[in-house]
């Protein structure tokens, strides 16, 4: 599946946000046979406006909050060289205004943040809340979509968006800058036969997501797991 991305920042923001929508919606988890209720720490999360939160896109969100974020990169100057050195520091003073001292007050807290396999993570645990109906024997019933066909479900979507990568190449023939990434969940064979890999592997990613929905609440991002 390709993904266009303006900055890596913003799309590991717009998982972040994402989790936090989940657990401002979610009100316990099971996790090891117990159940947790997700409590969401509203003082650590004031400034991003919970109830926006709750009801907006990330991107009409991201429009209004990105300042609370912050880039970590250089900033250029430039003086002329026929200035003397008090009014040189007077014209790098002025340029530096509003473009130094950005600091964020929010961090992930992961140090190899990998925003693919986290996003993959919530993807599998929200089709796993999803019911579907099985036969089992001669009865059909609601069950929460098992983990193969979660999978299955997965790799299939990502195939197909995966024909749009023709059309960001031809952005990038005309100039655009753009950014591809592709993405892929293996599967094995599970679309044709049962496979236990890919049944241990997706309910480990569906764990995982439990772990950090809980600790996104409490205001870590992502937090062990």
């Amino acid at each position: 599946m390709p993904i266009v991305r303006q900055t890596p920042l913003e799309q590991n923001i717009r998982v972040w946000f994402d989790y936090l929508k989940v657990a401002l919606n979610t009100k316990t988890l099971t996790i090891k046979q117990k159940e947790i209720k997700v409590v969401v720490n509203k003082e650590y999360y004031r400034s991003w406006n919970l109830t926006q939160v709750r009801t907006l896109t990330f991107n009409k969100w991201w429009k209004t909050h990105k300042h609370l974020f912050a880039h970590k990169e250089f900033v250029n100057v430039r003086v002329l060289n026929e200035l003397s050195l008090n009014d040189a520091m007077k014209e790098v003073r002025k340029q530096l205004i509003d473009k130094v001292d950005q600091k964020s007050s929010f961090h992930i807290s992961t140090k190899k943040f990998r925003y693919k396999e986290v996003d993959d993570y919530l993807k599998c645990w929200k089709l796993r809340q999803t019911l579907v109906f099985y036969k089992l024997g001669v009865r059909k019933e609601h069950l929460p979509m098992k983990y193969n066909d979660i999978a299955i479900k997965i790799a299939r979507s990502y195939r197909k968006k995966s024909q749009t990568i023709k059309k960001i190449e031809s952005k990038l023939k005309r100039g655009e800058k753009v950014k591809i990434v592709r993405r892929s969940f293996g599967v094995g064979v599970a679309e044709t036969t049962f496979d236990r890999k890919v049944l241990q592997s997706v309910k480990k990613r569906v764990d995982n997501a439990k772990m950090i929905i809980l600790n996104t609440a409490k205001g870590s991002f992502t937090g062990k797991y």
